[in-house]
């Protein structure tokens, strides 16, 4: 089973789903969506964004502000890191500076 951190800006990902985690069949739940990304994330212009993942605790910071942080039990483990874009004629998606690094 996948976790996904959204980055929403497009039709289908609203940008207040930035910081939100889906869930596959459960879509969001209270404690998997973030509530005040909004105030932090800036659409078309260049956000920052960090999720951090250790074990199964997920925090996620836009713009240097912690916006959620989620805890999942079903997910403790490593994982695959990807990059899933939903397709549309008028979005162009862009990023630079990806960085990942193992946490000690």
């Amino acid at each position: 089973p996948s976790l996904q951190m959204q980055i929403g800006t497009s039709h289908s990902q609203w940008t207040e789903l930035t910081g939100s985690f889906y869930l596959g069949a459960l879509a969001y739940t209270e404690t998997s969506t973030a509530k005040d990304t909004w105030k932090f994330f800036f659409p078309g212009r260049w956000n920052t964004i960090r999720l951090e993942a250790r074990g199964a605790i997920f925090t996620v910071s836009v713009n240097g502000q912690q916006v959620h942080r989620y805890a999942d039990a079903g997910h403790p483990d490593e994982a695959p890191i990807s990059f899933q874009v939903h397709n549309d004629e008028d979005s162009m998606i862009e990023f630079k500076n990806i960085k990942i690094a193992e946490l000690r």
